[in-house]
């Protein structure tokens, strides 16, 4: 039984596409994040950047099993998210100047529960998330020259889990960094910048399920 999972942007849908027979619409938040899904077992991660939250979706029976909202008092648009190596955690990028991390480990006490977040910044676009080992990269697009276009490092206080705290930055200059992926050779990490000028980005949200 092999599914492809689309947003669509523009109503507030999740696609479930079976590969050999028919397609499945499922609300979500209003405006589903085309690059913003990742998925854990059954669980398929959405962020919905209005209203600001993460749905969880059950791949098993094609329905939301829960919104994890994100409160005004810590941030606003979830963007894009990544796990961590022992995939225990879900890293997401909030548009508005923060980074938050999701228990995901069906296991833990805190099980899909936001249990760390960093210190705000300036009015910044944060559009890319990226875990390496225990480093969380995230890019940094400027709002109106507040702030410079930069990726900035992010690591778990070693005295309070629940604090992100900014290791280094990253200066990148020109336009803002958007996405990025990660080469073993050597280790360096690539972003890619947004076309100028913009060209839409709805439906290129695509996970596969296993």
């Amino acid at each position: 039984d092999k599914r492809l999972f689309v947003t669509g942007q523009g109503n507030a849908a999740l696609y479930v596409v079976r590969t050999d027979t028919d397609t499945q619409e499922v609300a979500v938040g209003n405006i589903p994040v085309p690059r913003g899904m990742a998925i854990r077992g059954n669980k398929l991660f959405i962020a919905n950047e209005k209203p600001s939250s993460i749905t969880v979706f059950d791949t098993l029976t094609n329905k939301v099993d829960r919104v994890i909202t994100v409160e005004p008092s810590i941030g606003d648009g979830p963007q894009t998210m990544a796990m961590n190596d022992s995939k225990q955690y879900m890293y997401v990028a909030l548009a508005f100047g923060r980074l938050i991390a999701i228990d995901i480990n069906p296991a833990s006490t805190n099980y899909l529960r936001i249990v760390s977040t960093s210190t705000p910044t300036s009015s910044q676009y944060h559009y890319g998330v990226m875990v390496i080992g225990d480093t969380i990269f995230i890019t940094n697009q400027a709002d109106r020259g507040i702030a410079p276009n930069s990726i900035e490092a992010y690591q778990h206080s070693s005295t309070n889990f629940s604090q992100l705290n900014l290791v280094r930055t990253f200066p990148t200059g020109g336009v803002g960094p958007y996405l990025m992926t990660f080469y073993n050779l050597p280790n360096r990490t690539i972003t890619t910048r947004p076309p100028s000028p913009p060209r839409p980005v709805i439906g290129r949200g695509l996970v596969f399920a296993p």
